[in-house]
């Protein structure tokens, strides 16, 4: 009986994950936009990982990967300040940074170490 209630559960439980996925395969609902890109020593050009980047005004912060791509997705298509911090580089404000649903919002960042 026991395994016959897990089975039932793990049934249920695969239709419910089922249920909420995305046929289309895209991540972002319809009308968002994404912005994406990487964040690169301005001096050697070199990818900087864990890179934050955050949308000013929110509590929404985002981070480079190991190669210093970032992408932000689910954003409403209109205009952000990003404040892209990492240890050892000067903080950095970047200031109406426009973001179009359906485009290819890309955004290659440069920071500057500090002496």
């Amino acid at each position: 009986m026991k395994s016959i209630s897990i089975l039932l559960f793990s049934f249920v439980f695969s239709l419910s994950l089922m249920a909420g996925a995305n046929p289309t395969g895209t991540s972002a609902p319809a009308g968002t936009a994404a912005l994406n890109g990487y964040v690169l020593d301005r001096l050697s050009g070199e990818a900087l990982g864990g890179v934050e980047i955050t949308i000013e005004g929110t509590d929404q912060h985002f981070y480079t990967d190991f190669d210093g791509k970032f992408e932000i997705q689910g954003l409403a298509p209109g205009s952000y300040n990003l404040i892209v911090s990492y240890i050892s580089y000067e903080k950095s404000l970047l200031e109406s940074i426009p973001v179009k649903a359906g485009d290819e919002n890309s955004l290659d960042i440069r920071l500057v170490a500090t002496k």
